[in-house]
């Protein structure tokens, strides 16, 4: 989903965050190559996603 929606002009430019609870290096860089613009994992961290949010929005 993330690459159809990354390939895909009308919406390339929205921002993906995946949420997994796969935390390996590995696991971060597959995601990060399928397009997301962050990965954070579970548990989730309140201050983790509220800072990548503001990342992305601004």
């Amino acid at each position: 989903l993330c690459r159809e929606l990354k390939n895909q002009e009308n919406t390339a430019h929205i921002p993906i965050i995946i949420c997994s609870s796969k935390s390996g290096k590995i696991d971060q860089r597959w995601g990060m190559k399928q397009g997301a613009s962050a990965y954070v994992t579970k548990p989730i961290n309140r201050e983790e996603v509220v800072a990548t949010l503001r990342r992305l929005v601004v």
